[in-house]
């Protein structure tokens, strides 16, 4: 008997754990919140929009971020911005599961395992992913987090957020491990683009 009383009191919480507030239906883990072990920094989710969900659309495609700047920074570093940041997404096993690949002037990035989120048009793909620089002589590890509304010509509501989670840095020309900024592309279309 006691077996069956700690068992339906383990599906109870498993049924709990699945249900918002709002009693829409999650996928476990909850999103955003555990990632390969990654504790979000406190504060990062106040300034990116997240669009939850279980199913997004199909992001699958190369865009370009062709005035991106800065919208939040934690260290209060406000000068940021940049253009040309081309991203990469590919289906893997459906829609929910993406690879994703990043470059921009003389850095590239790589995450073998996004997660993607959302409902509708709308989505936020979250991952770690591994940054190097072989001109300034850098590399990082960051958790990510882009958030949009897909649209037959790109992604419209586009923000993109970095966290820095580790880093070999000899010349400091990145931000410190713990701090993030969060982006936007101006308000205009981050477009389809070649990759």
């Amino acid at each position: 008997m006691f077996n069956v009383i700690v068992l339906s009191f383990l599906m109870m919480m498993l049924f709990a754990g699945c249900i918002k507030d709002d009693n829409a239906t999650v996928l476990l883990p909850l999103p955003i919140g555990d990632i390969e072990g990654v504790d979000v920094p406190a504060g990062l989710l106040d300034y990116i929009h997240i669009n939850e969900g279980v199913n997004p659309p199909d992001i699958k495609g190369c865009y370009m971020a062709d005035s991106v700047t800065i919208e939040y920074a934690s260290d209060d570093y406000w000068n940021d911005e940049f253009y040309g940041l081309f991203m990469k997404f590919a289906s893997v096993e459906g829609r929910n599961i993406t690879k994703y690949n990043e470059r921009q002037k003389n850095s590239a990035a790589e995450a073998t395992l996004a997660r993607v989120i959302g409902s509708g048009n709308n989505f936020t793909v979250y991952f770690v992913m591994d940054m190097s620089d072989d001109i300034e002589h850098w590399t990082c590890k960051t958790l990510t987090i882009i958030s949009g509304t897909l649209q037959s010509d790109g992604i419209a509501n586009f923000q993109y957020a970095n966290a820095m989670l580790e880093k070999n840095d000899p010349y400091n020309k990145i931000m410190e491990v713990g701090e993030y900024h969060v982006f936007n592309n101006r308000g205009d279309i981050v477009a389809l683009h070649e990759w």
